[in-house]
């Protein structure tokens, strides 16, 4: 969050571009001001993709890679976790990756981490996401970007049957039904 006083002008134009960093395919990490941690290890860039395409536009069903270069100064024990928020920073995800039974090795120098979301069950909107690395025993923050990137759910899905009302959820489910 920050603050800007002066003409109307200028601050609307401030704010219209406040968001533009985010909103990318590639997003470089190297230089965010607002990240928390140690630095034993950190962020160097995001770039999303969708069937090996260089996008951050998906669509109900797809599934989203997400290609994270990391450089490590210091060979720790760590963990990672993104975090994934509606467009309001409402937090409604913290995928970690003991979620998925992937141990993380210590490590020096650059290292590139595809991590894919498989089959995205979001309403239709912009998503943001946010990275953490922290210590394995502590917790403790090694590198902490709150939101540094986003994606977005578009419409157009081949598994949706119907057009969804704005604001009417979040996630997106297919149950089976029976009836007796």
């Amino acid at each position: 969050t920050s603050t800007f006083y002066g003409p109307i002008g200028e601050t609307i134009t401030r704010y219209l571009k406040s968001g533009e960093d985010i909103n990318q395919i590639n997003v470089d990490l190297s230089n965010v001001k607002d990240r928390r941690g140690n630095g034993n290890i950190r962020f160097k860039s995001v770039e999303f993709s969708v069937n090996d395409k260089a996008t951050n536009k998906v669509v109900i069903g797809q599934n989203i890679k997400m290609k994270v270069l990391l450089e490590g100064f210091k060979a720790v024990r760590y963990k990672m976790a993104i975090h994934l928020y509606q467009y309001d920073e409402t937090r409604i995800a913290n995928i970690e990756n003991v979620d998925s039974q992937l141990v993380l090795d210590p490590f020096t120098g650059e290292k590139t981490m595809d991590i894919e979301l498989q089959s995205i069950k979001l309403y239709p909107g912009l998503y943001k996401v946010g990275l953490w690395v922290g210590d394995i025993a502590s917790e403790e923050h090694i590198d902490f970007l709150p939101i540094c990137c986003e994606f977005e759910v578009v419409s157009g899905s081949n598994i949706v049957y119907r057009n969804f009302p704005k604001n009417s959820g979040i996630f997106y489910f297919q149950p089976d039904w029976k009836i007796y």
